[in-house]
């Protein structure tokens, strides 16, 4: 599954069968989208409008 949800956002990061979300402070200009029920991707926008996922863990964990 993780693979199949990593296929979709690189085709469409805005997915809505991601459920990607914008974060709050203090994680400004970060966003998150589901790889599983109980693991979440971390990723940001660059200035070129590419997407950077820089973390995958289980989602009691990363927003820590």
């Amino acid at each position: 599954r993780c693979g199949k949800q990593l296929e979709l956002f690189r085709s469409n990061p805005r997915d809505p069968r991601l459920h990607m979300k914008k974060l709050n402070a203090p994680y400004d200009g970060i966003f998150s989208f589901r790889v599983t029920r109980n693991f979440r991707a971390l990723f940001y926008f660059d200035t070129k409008g590419d997407t950077i996922v820089f973390d995958i863990d289980n989602r009691k964990d990363i927003y820590r």
